[in-house]
């Protein structure tokens, strides 16, 4: 799945970033997890004490939602890995070559 979006930057996931989740980790608090909510997607972080769980947004003005089945809200699976793209080299610096060990 991609990351869309800034919510979660705080957390160093970026817009565009490849999410590898997985369905079978318990999601705990603490954890970030991707859930379902009114047919759409969230990424966010869990946080709480069951039963009273949210999710939590890293952007600081997007309010906390409350994992609530009832309320169309349900736990998808959890982030484990989050990859990056990396900025291409800047025009006009030159490259360096860079020697492994064998």
């Amino acid at each position: 799945m991609r990351a869309s979006g800034d919510a979660m930057a705080a957390a160093g996931i970026f817009h565009g970033d490849l999410l590898v989740i997985d369905r079978s980790v318990e999601a705990r608090p603490g954890r970030y997890v991707v859930c379902t909510h009114g047919g759409v997607f969230l990424l966010r972080r869990l946080e709480g004490v069951p039963p009273r769980l949210w999710l939590v947004a890293l952007d600081g003005q997007t309010p906390p939602l409350r994992l609530d089945p009832d309320a169309d809200t349900e736990l998808w699976g959890v982030v484990v890995h989050a990859v990056h793209h990396l900025p291409a080299g800047r025009p006009g610096r030159a490259s360096r070559t860079v020697t492994m060990p064998e």
